[in-house]
């Protein structure tokens, strides 16, 4: 790997399932939001097929998500509400944006770019991602 950057077995089979869920929080949010954005009521033009009026029902069921990815959602969300609580809740939140969404897969830089550790980057990150964990049932108690 590039930078020697270590590469580690998870310690549950979960973990990666996890953390796929965390990286597609941001578009699920799109999605979630704009199925509530989605007009559903017919059109009362005397017009048939008139332009522009298209099936926003059946547009709308296309864009759901799954049950699945529902619950993956809410367990993210839920976990970044109760990290907001916490007292370095706002520097978890930006070392879990950089690595989950941002894509930086580097503890190194983005512990310089935060000022800590590269360890405090790794051990906040895993402190998420077991909470999320928690969250979907998958982990009794936070790491």
């Amino acid at each position: 790997m590039d930078g020697g950057e270590r590469v580690s077995r998870p310690r549950y089979w979960w973990y990666r399932n996890v953390c796929a869920a965390i990286g597609q929080y941001p578009a699920l949010r799109d999605r979630i939001d704009d199925l509530g954005r989605q007009s559903v009521t017919a059109s009362v033009s005397g017009m048939p097929h008139g332009s522009g009026v298209g099936r926003p029902v059946e547009s709308a069921a296309l864009r759901a998500v799954c049950a699945r990815e529902y619950d993956d959602y809410i367990a993210v969300q839920r976990a970044i509400e109760t990290a907001k609580g916490w007292p370095d809740g706002e520097l978890v939140l930006d070392i879990v944006s950089m690595w989950h969404w941002m894509r930086v897969k580097n503890f190194d830089y983005i512990a310089d770019k935060l000022h800590v550790s590269e360890r405090t980057a790794r051990r906040y990150n895993s402190r998420f991602v077991y909470l999320v964990a928690r969250n979907m049932g998958y982990y009794d108690k936070l790491a």
